[in-house]
Order: structure tokens, then sequence, then C-alpha cells
């Protein structure tokens, strides 16, 4: 215990130059952290997407009327309906489900499915086969809620994977351990209210569509107010992916120059450092001391600056989204790994380095 406080100590005594160098470390894992957790995130929307891509998707965005909510014919509906049932198309509704009350599905955030295809399109769902059904994201996982739309009660039972993630067309990637996933059945479709309505038939997603089919679909969206541009998933994803991919690219490149950088300072400052300390060292070798104080001195000098600080922080990202939910939790394990190896490297090195070149402990 006396060498890691006597090693603390050297760090201590340099603190101004030892405490920018931990802020720069810290602050540089922190944002590789976020940037890892992005590049996660796409990578699992890319992939859950694969089934869609294969059934070359059309999409829609969506121009909504100004100052009103849209009035979609039911006949538009019932089109959309036949689709879905066809297992031709699905669509969902992931922000205005019950927004006019509070209690819906116990104040949770609902995402609701429609169409029988959802489950063969996203596997790594595990959603139930029954419909009308729902289950809960798993950091809601034991709650006792039921849902009711149309005046059908569903039970809430079961829980998502940790970590799911459904590919939206129009939002990438969705997180879903604090959502409440329902399927329902299409023909709810023609019962909901006006907005409801509006963002479930903006959120179609149709299997490889005729030109006619979606010419038909967009005129009847159109005559009631509500105006969408179709598009080919297989062109738009790739080409969103692809920038979003790029930039982080950039963001994860610049992190780690910089963090080579900090940490190539810090070997500077730490050789110095260590070889004003040799005095030091071969008083106490002196009076018996052996390669394991020199290793413990030199390690608790190298945790002050390369693990503390960093591995701190780390930690509590990880906790937080653990909690709220996100692959960025991963990103921090991943960089955190990558400090601890950094510093056990550092650490051998500076000890092989002092003991080889002074003789001391042996």
């Amino acid at each position: 215990m006396r060498e890691v406080r006597d090693g603390l100590v050297m760090a201590l005594r340099r603190w101004p130059t030892m405490f920018a160098l931990a802020g720069m470390v810290a602050v540089a894992c922190v944002v590789l952290s976020l940037a890892l957790g992005d590049v996660l995130s796409q990578v699992a929307v890319l992939r859950g997407a694969k089934q869609i891509r294969e059934r070359r998707a059309v999409f829609f965005t969506v121009y909504y009327p100004h100052g009103r909510v849209s009035s979609v014919g039911d006949d538009t509906v019932r089109f959309l309906i036949e689709m879905i049932d066809g297992q031709e198309a699905y669509t969902a509704i992931v922000h205005n489900m019950g927004i006019d009350d509070p209690a819906f599905a116990g104040g949770y955030t609902p995402l609701v499915l429609f169409g029988d295809a959802v489950p063969d399109l996203f596997p790594d769902l595990q959603l139930r086969a029954s419909v009308p059904s729902a289950m809960q994201g798993a950091q809601l996982a034991g709650q006792n809620l039921d849902v009711s739309i149309a005046g059908e009660t569903i039970p809430v039972a079961g829980a998502l994977p940790a970590g799911a993630t459904l590919f939206d067309p129009n939002a990438a990637g969705l997180p879903l351990d604090r959502r409440i996933v329902i399927r329902a059945p299409a023909r709810m479709l023609l019962l909901l209210n006006p907005i409801e309505r509006e963002e479930a038939l903006a959120r179609a997603v149709m299997f490889a569509p005729a030109d006619e089919v979606v010419d038909a679909f967009v005129s009847g969206c159109a005559q009631g107010g509500l105006f969408l541009v179709p598009h080919d998933v297989t062109v738009e994803q790739p080409r969103r992916l692809g920038a979003i991919m790029m930039t982080s690219a950039m963001y994860i490149v610049g992190m780690l120059g910089f963090l080579a950088l900090v940490l190539s300072a810090f070997v500077s400052s730490a050789h110095l450092t260590i070889r004003e300390e040799m005095p030091a060292f071969k008083i106490r070798q002196m009076y018996g001391a052996t390669a394991m104080h020199v290793s413990l001195r030199i390690g608790s000098f190298l945790a002050a600056v390369v693990l503390v600080l960093p591995v701190a922080l780390l930690s509590f990202l990880f906790v937080v989204f653990v909690v709220i939910g996100g692959p960025v939790a991963t990103g921090a394990l991943w960089v955190m790994s990558a400090v601890i190896l950094n510093f056990v490297f550092l650490w051998g090195r500076s000890v092989r380095d002092v003991l080889h070149q002074d003789r001391i402990g042996r």
C-alpha cells in the first residue's frame, strides 16, 4: 500500500500536467464511445432492414396539410388494409398513438404495428405470433399493463430482448427498450382517430408494389390532403446510412488520432517522470525493494492518469445508457476495455524498461 501511495504522490506532484492529460484522455474516450454507439446502431439498422431490402420495399415521406389534420377517405384506408391482410404491406404508429390519453399504455411510449408480415421482417424482435397482442421493452419488464385500442383491450404479456431495435425507413433505428410494442389487426385502422390514421397512412411500407398501386394509394391520400412521396428503400437506405457512417467514421478517426496524440504526450511525460524518480527507486532497492514494489509504484502512477478518470466517466456512461437503453453502453464498454488494455501495456512496458535499464529489484 505504501508503494501505491507513493505512485499517487508522483502524479500529484505534477498535477497540472497529469490532470490535463487525464482530462483529455477521458474526453476523447467519451466522444469515442458516443461515436461507436452511433456506428453500432446503424449496423443494427442495416442488419434489421435486410428483409425489407430483399422485398424491394417502397416507403413514403409525407407533407402534412398546414394547420389541420388530413381527412383521407375510408376507401383509401380499406385499400391499405387489403394490402396488409395480403402481406403486401405493413404500417406502424410510432408517435401519435393515444396522445390525447396520458394514461394510455401506462404512460409509456407505445409502438403499434399492423401486418402479419412484421414478425418475419424483424425476427430479432421475437414478437408474439398472435394478433392482437402486446409486449414490453426490456427496461419495462414486469409491469402489469393493459392497452385499449378502439374499445378492444389487449393484455401486455412478455418482454422484448434487451437492446431490441426496429428499423423504420423514415427514422432508421428505433430503440424499443422503453416502449410498449402492440400488434394490432389491420381492421383497426378504420377505427383510429384522424391523427393516428394520418400517421398510419404516412408510415405505410409496401413490398415491390406495381406503379399503379403506388399511384392509387398516393392519389387517394392526396384527395384527403395528405401528400406522400414514394421512395425505394434499396436506394434511399444505403444513401442515408452511407452519409451517417461517413460522419461517424470521421469522428472516430479524429478521436483516435487525438487520443493517440494525448497518449504519446503522456508516455513521454511518464518516461521523464520515471527517470526523475530513479534516485528514489534506487534508494528503495537499497532498503529491500523488489520488482513487485517497483511495479506497484509505477502502476499506481500510470493508473492515476490513464485509468481512474477515463474509467470512471465511461462507467457512468455505461450505467446511464444501460438504464435508458441504446448501443452507447456497448460502445462505452468497448472503449473501457481498450483503455484497460492500453494501461496494462503501458504498465508492463514501463516496468520492463525500468528494471532492464537500472537492474532495480533484481
